[in-house]
């Protein structure tokens, strides 16, 4: 099972994929420690992270519907 992270102030955006992740049945975490995100140079939210690699607002969603592992998502998206 794929360790997963939620950046998040609960912004609009935040919130949708959060829906989005719960809907899909993916388990996940909410991390809303804006220090935190300070220290691991996180500068928007939302952002996901999962097994260690981080996803942009878009990028997300478009993971969280397809809901694929993260590296099968990317080498469909770099060819």
């Amino acid at each position: 099972m794929a360790n997963v992270i939620l950046y998040s102030l609960h912004c609009p955006k935040c919130n949708i994929l959060e829906k989005k992740l719960t809907s899909n049945n993916i388990a996940y975490v909410v991390d809303d420690d804006v220090e935190g995100f300070n220290s691991r140079g996180i500068i928007e939210v939302p952002t996901l992270e999962v097994d260690g690699q981080r996803m942009d607002y878009v990028v997300a969603n478009q993971w969280v519907n397809g809901h694929k592992r993260v590296d099968e998502f990317e080498q469909e998206n770099t060819k």
